[in-house]
């Protein structure tokens, strides 16, 4: 399979927003469903503790077949 990943700066965003995609094009998800291991979930949790409802982590599945997932982080603008 092949993995992307891009990323982008939305400066729309209050702040500032690091937009990063990364997709496979592996298995993917089973029924629709992506399993949660550790690793998925102490991401979820540090981008939960360290930006609150600020920072988003999203997956999805990327038809015909893999994954995609989408992390949002803020970036504070600097002068």
């Amino acid at each position: 399979g092949e993995v992307e990943i891009f990323a982008d700066y939305d400066s729309n965003a209050i702040g500032g927003l690091l937009k990063i995609t990364i997709s496979d094009s592996g298995a993917g998800i089973s029924n629709g469903q992506i399993s949660y291991g550790v690793g998925l979930t102490n991401v979820v949790k540090r981008l939960k503790a360290h930006y609150g409802d600020s920072a988003y982590f999203s997956t999805e599945a990327n038809f015909p077949k893999g994954t995609i997932v989408r992390i949002g982080i803020p970036v504070k603008n600097r002068l």
